[in-house]
This record gives structure tokens, sequence and C-alpha cells, in this order.
């Protein structure tokens, strides 16, 4: 497999150079905060790197390569994007509309696959390529096997499938906070939405009521399961 990835990322650059293109390269793909990925790690939450009015800043950027170009597209709060940004090759990035900046964004380029954010200071930061980012986040927070207090197996697969008792469903695991200010999971097509919290390795869904038709949602106080994980 590494092989494999090597092999890829060499073809490419050859790709890119027989275009034209000069330094700094990056892989296009979405490059996550590592410091997000290490806090979601740790603690099998999205929330980590919240404030108290459920802002994230930029903890995603997406890398898009054209022609011989490359540019980055901040995403706020996993909510909503941005103007996409040109990379030049001093690593300064030049809003594609034209507009200037002060102080004009800039990263340095480790590798491939990561960077570090440089100016302006509230984005600095690294940021590295993850290869499917709902894969990512189910992969750290609620992917696993579990028996609920009766013996009955619940399943939540790394690729977004859920088996219960008498219930399949696909899932993703939400990532925007700034309505919702819970960990939550959104099964198909908005078919329901619940809270999840961890007790040690019980991992707890609560359901969800709306207030008013488009309105708050509020998780009911209480758990209606308390799964115990048995394999991650």
């Amino acid at each position: 497999m590494k092989n494999n990835l090597f092999g890829f990322l060499f073809s490419f650059f050859l790709l890119l150079s027989a275009n034209g293109y000069c330094n700094p390269v990056l892989i296009p793909g979405t490059f996550v905060r590592s410091a997000y990925l290490d806090t979601m790690r740790r603690t099998h939450s999205t929330m980590g790197l919240l404030n108290q009015d459920g802002i994230q800043g930029v903890q995603a950027m997406y890398v898009e390569v054209k022609g011989n170009a490359t540019e980055l597209t901040y995403d706020w709060n996993f909510h909503e994007g941005d103007i996409a940004r040109v990379l030049q090759d001093d690593g300064r990035l030049r809003r594609t509309d034209g507009e200037m900046e002060n102080p004009v964004p800039k990263i340095r380029v480790d590798s491939a696959g990561s960077f570090d954010f440089i100016e302006p200071k509230v984005l600095a930061g690294k940021f590295v390529r993850v290869a499917d980012l709902d894969e990512e986040v189910r992969r750290n927070t609620v992917a696993g096997s579990y028996l609920d207090p009766k013996g009955r197996q619940y399943t939540f697969s790394e690729n977004g499938e859920a088996t219960f008792p008498d219930l399949k469903f696909t899932y993703m695991v939400g990532t925007d906070h700034v309505l919702d200010l819970y960990d939550y999971i959104i099964a198909e097509r908005g078919k329901f939405i619940w809270k999840f919290s961890w007790d040690n390795d019980v991992l707890l869904l609560y359901k969800i009521q709306t207030d008013e038709p488009g309105g708050v949602t509020i998780p009911l106080p209480n758990p209606f399961l308390r799964l115990r994980q048995i394999k991650h």
C-alpha cells in the first residue's frame, strides 16, 4: 500500500513538472489543522477547538490544482467556504477576485501533504492532508462495535454504515457547531439526528427535539441508548 502511494506521488510530481509547474506543490484534497485532528483523536469529539459560540475558525482548507495554479479555499467553522486563493512561489496566497488583504495570507509547504499557515497569526498552525474527512471523523469518534445492556450488538462502521438489531442506516458525524453545540450523528437524508457523548467506554445516544419548525434543536436530557464499546 505504501509503495503504491509513493508511486502515485512520484507520478503526480512528474506530471506537474512536465506541465511547467514550479514549487511549492501540494496534492489536491482536504487539509485539516493537525491540532483539530489530535484533539478529536484524544477526545472522540469534534468540539475540542470550539469557543463558547460554536466558532472554530478555519480548521480545514481545500486544495485544487487548476492548470499550473494551486488554489486553496478556507472552510470557516465547517459551515461555509470563502474565496479561493492562488498559492504563489513564495508561499503567499492571492485572492482570485483581486482584493487585497493585510496581512497577506502566507503558508510554508512542508511536503506534498502538509503545510504551515504563517500569516495571519490567528490562522497559524500546521495543516495535513486527509484522504476522506468524513471517514476520518467517523473513525475517531463513534466507529466501532458495541453491546447494549441486553447483549445485543450494534456497529458504526468507518465507511458510514450503521447496523442495529432492528435498524440499518448510513450516517455521518457532524462537524458544524455554529448552531448545534453538541456532538451529533446525522442519518441518511436527514432522517434523524442524534446527539452522542462518551462515559468512559460507553457511547450515549440522545434524541433531539426542536422548539419550533426550523428552530433551535435541543437534545433530550437522558440517553435512549447506552452502548458499551467492544471493538474499535
